[in-house]
């Protein structure tokens, strides 16, 4: 494959404490020769040539990739005091929100409004963790989920653009767990998805329908209720929202779906114990529309990745053939139906970058 070379990078000049409060990273530029290693946990692409990416790349901090060629080159921007980036929501080609951890469990939030070329740090109420996932459904709005060693997990929600941000309640009462995904078909419908960690060892799939309001708790049926929700898509514009994750064995995978306004999600694609075989994990979901979705994660061989879509909103999927140097996969984000980027690692550490144009061959770029 071909690594991101020869690419410009902008040093973010931050410390703990200028990311504790709004202020401009002002950066400059630089070269960096990068090393072999690297891994990409979260994408998004705003059109059909401009996304975005972070996660790690060689000895270097946490970093925000940028392609305006649809993965042809890259410009990186790296935020050294910022531990790991997870996550990133470009609701327009310009304007971002990128989400991570500062270390210690300290959230961390960067914005752009000028397409990558500055980036500044978002206010946060008290006591956030890591930010594990964001969602924009406009440039003005956008949820985030959080997670905390000794609180309840959390939703925050930005009316704003991500400049500052306000915690939601949810159903959880004062029950200990992670939220690691969120979606949202509009200003106004969202789903999360995530895991207990107490005696119960439960996933979690919440969802409102009124911009946060009030969260529902996904109703499941008692053999899916152990296990963890790792990626959410609800389709932009409708009532409908699909979640991957793990449930109680035999299957080491699910899917579940929950549509119109009633809180009940019910497993498609495959009936519990019938998962398909080979298959090690989903760790995301996307939805360019209700009847097209897209499931990237690792097989069951713990060395390749895995992507599976449908094009009748779940009731069928169908394996795609992968390079075989993509080791895992982490992330996936589409502009239209058919044209999507995956990101994550190869088998050799580096990282790994997928295309379709027609949503069922996959290159890398």
């Amino acid at each position: 494959m071909r690594m991101i070379a020869a690419i410009v990078l902008a040093f973010l000049a931050v410390s703990p404490a200028t990311l504790a409060s709004p202020a401009t990273l002002a950066p400059h530029a630089s070269t960096l020769a990068l090393g072999a290693t690297g891994e990409l946990s979260g994408v998004s692409c705003p059109s059909s040539t401009t996304c975005y990416a972070v996660g790690q790349l060689g000895p270097s901090p946490a970093v925000i990739t940028r392609t305006t060629n649809d993965g042809g080159s890259w410009t990186v921007s790296v935020a050294p005091k910022v531990t790991e980036l997870q996550g990133i929501a470009c609701p327009t080609p310009t304007n971002c929100v990128a989400v991570g951890d500062l270390g210690n469990m300290q959230g961390a939030v960067l914005l752009t409004s000028d397409g990558g070329a500055s980036w500044s740090s978002a206010s946060l109420p008290s006591a956030v963790g890591m930010v594990y996932a964001v969602s924009c459904p406009s440039a003005a709005v956008c949820f985030a989920v959080t997670d905390s060693l000794s609180r309840p997990p959390s939703v925050i929600r930005s009316t704003n653009g991500g400049a500052t941000w306000s915690p939601q309640v949810l159903p959880l009462a004062d029950r200990q767990g992670s939220l690691y995904s969120v979606s949202c078909a509009s200003s106004t419908v969202c789903a999360v998805g995530g895991a207990l960690r107490d005696a119960s060892d439960d996933l979690v799939i919440d969802l409102t329908r009124d911009g946060g309001v009030a969260w529902e708790q996904g109703g499941l049926s008692p053999h899916e209720t152990l296990g963890a929700v790792s990626g959410t898509a609800c389709a932009w514009g409708t009532s409908t929202c699909l979640a991957v994750g793990q449930a109680e064995e035999p299957d080491p995978v699910q899917v579940w779906k929950a549509v119109g306004v009633g809180t009940r999600w019910a497993t498609v694609g495959w009936d519990y114990g019938d998962g398909p075989s080979g298959l090690g994990a989903l760790n995301a979901i996307v939805c360019p529309s209700a009847a097209d979705c897209y499931a990237v994660g690792q097989a069951a061989d713990g060395v390749s990745g895995a992507i599976f879509s449908t094009t009748d909103g779940g009731q069928a999927w169908r394996p795609a053939q992968l390079p075989a140097s993509v080791s895992d996969l982490e992330a996936v984000s589409c502009s239209g139906p058919t044209t999507c980027m995956a990101v994550g690692v190869s088998g050799e550490g580096e990282d790994a970058v997928l295309t379709t144009a027609d949503g069922a061959t996959w290159s890398l770029t």
